[in-house]
């Protein structure tokens, strides 16, 4: 372990130990430069990791000289697995790789010393400050999905396999990016370990990966499959006992058994049909039958996507309802905590009753409504009082929510009354845009047409510039009665019969 304010890298400083695992550990690196702290991690590993690796090569017949040359020759593919990855520096689902070291051990091996992007482990995110356990919602685990497919598109690019994709190769940017980190370092320590490097990534193996036989991409799509169903399942990979029931060592063991026998993943409680497809097809026993590439598997995530966001917009109200909440069938012992859940996913919003008083007119509710985003603050404090919530779907969005009691209805009725309200501005908005497009367009094509009436007579190309002004100006009626405004199009027409009143004749006697 290096001590705290140990040089690296030249002017950067150790701060603090930020993490460990098998694969080595992981400090947060500082630089001061006019008066500003920069700040990096540094991921420090040893080849080999322990003298148990060393003397298993001697009880191989190994000598001194031989095994030097062993760790040597790893320590250069790690040089081109790192020279590799300078070249994906900058791309968003990657974590950068700055730069890098490699130092002689006293003894035998080598220590490598990686500087990377400062980011935070995925991992830590699933776990409060009171070490409780946290749950990604859909929606996160579909952007996370969706941007892991994403880095593993770059990979395809360049021929690389990661083959140890699980939650904690998995990392957040500061602005919510999940990014793909640790290329090739499982893979290159395996040769110091041997089956040593199977420890810890088990749960997310593909089956040919573990029997030793020759896998492709396919093996990296599978393990992000697993880290998806895990992320969904409340952190709970395929065949664990539902949480929050204990595991026990035999229980993950018989786990890994099931899976890797190639049994089918049992459906997720709430999780839609077709999001479970998706993630058996990503995780399908036989890699001919996954997704052959990440952008097959990225476009499936997408349309699951789609699909939960039309189920998002509630058809009573017309509000986007908050899909962030995993909301799930509550019994009576269940609302307090199903109102909590609500409530901090609002938390701009302060609730002050668990009661709500039927208000006396509508105008009374709009004094209190700011926007259309008071619904969630209004779901939360109706749950527990009511105690009725029906057709909840945790994964693909709440689909219908039945409130009983007539304390709801007013408030359903303003906020539609709103956000129609709010809809049809918009689409003024955009009629406006249209409309003076398309009169900009017809007034061109008026100055076109006088312009060969004018200075020269040219009989179709007069007509082609009528033509053309006159489909922008059908286009100008079809908005007016789009969108119903009489006004102008009684006006329009007006303006149009008056034209005409004083073209016509003049076309007349240019023919005569």
């Amino acid at each position: 372990m290096l001590d705290i304010g140990t040089k690296v890298f030249g002017d950067w400083t150790v701060d603090e130990k930020i993490g460990s695992g098998a694969f080595g550990t992981v400090y947060r690196i500082k630089k001061e430069d006019f008066g500003t702290l920069y700040y990096a991690a540094m991921k420090v590993i040893r080849i080999p990791q322990d003298k148990e690796d060393h003397n298993k090569l001697r009880t191989e017949g190994m000598d001194d000289e031989s095994i030097s040359t062993y760790y040597g020759q790893i320590a250069q593919d790690f040089i081109k697995e790192i020279r590799l990855l300078s070249s994906l520096d900058g791309i968003t689902n990657i974590v950068d790789y700055k730069d890098h070291t490699i130092v002689p051990n006293d003894d035998f091996g080598y220590t490598i010393y990686i500087k990377m992007q400062l980011l935070t482990p995925l991992s830590k995110t699933l776990i409060d400050e009171n070490r409780q356990a946290l749950f990604l919602s859909v929606d996160e685990v579909l952007k996370l999905g969706v941007d892991i497919c994403t880095a593993l598109e770059i990979c395809e690019k360049h021929n690389i396999i990661h083959r140890d994709i699980k939650v904690d190769n998995i990392f957040v940017s500061a602005n919510g990016d999940y990014k793909l980190g640790d290329f090739g370092i499982a893979k290159q320590l395996e040769a110091t370990q041997g089956e040593m490097s199977k420890k810890g990534t088990l749960m997310y193996m593909a089956p040919e990966v573990f029997r030793g036989e020759k896998y492709n991409k396919t093996a990296d799509i599978y393990s992000l499959g697993i880290v998806l169903y895990r992320l969904l399942n409340k952190n709970r990979a395929p065949f664990f006992p539902e949480y929050p029931a204990p595991i026990k060592f035999t229980d993950k063991e018989q786990a890994n058994a099931k899976r890797l026998n190639g049994e089918a993943l049992p459906a997720i409680n709430g999780v839609s049909d077709a999001f479970m497809d998706v993630l058996r097809k990503a995780c399908a026993f036989d890699p001919k039958d996954r997704y052959s590439n990440a952008s097959e598997f990225k476009k499936a995530l997408k349309s699951i996507k789609k699909e939960i966001t039309e189920h998002l917009s509630d058809d009573v109200t017309g509000v986007p309802l908050v899909s962030e909440v995993m909301v799930e069938n509550t019994v009576e012992d269940d609302l307090e905590a199903t109102a909590s859940a609500f409530n901090d996913e609002i938390p701009q919003i302060a609730v002050e009753s668990q009661n709500i008083e039927a208000p006396e007119s509508v105008a009374d509710i709009e004094e209190n409504i700011d926007t259309d985003e008071t619904l969630g603050a209004f779901t939360g404090s109706i749950i527990p009082e009511e105690r009725v919530i029906d057709n909840v779907d945790a994964v693909s969005g709440i689909k219908d929510i039945n409130f009983t009691g007539e304390n709801f209805k007013p408030i359903v009725g303003v906020l539609k009354e709103k956000t129609q309200t709010a809809k049809t501005e918009k689409l003024t908005k955009k009629a406006k845009a249209l409309l003076i497009i398309n009169i900009i367009l017809c007034i061109l094509s008026g100055s076109g047409c006088i312009v060969a009436y004018e200075f020269f007579w040219a009989k179709y190309v007069f007509l082609g510039i009528a033509v053309v002004g006159g489909i922008n100006l059908i286009s100008i009626l079809i908005i007016l009665l789009r969108y119903k405004l009489i006004p102008v199009l009684k006006w329009m027409f007006t303006v149009i019969k008056s034209l005409l009143g004083l073209v016509v004749p003049l076309i007349k006697d240019r023919k005569k």
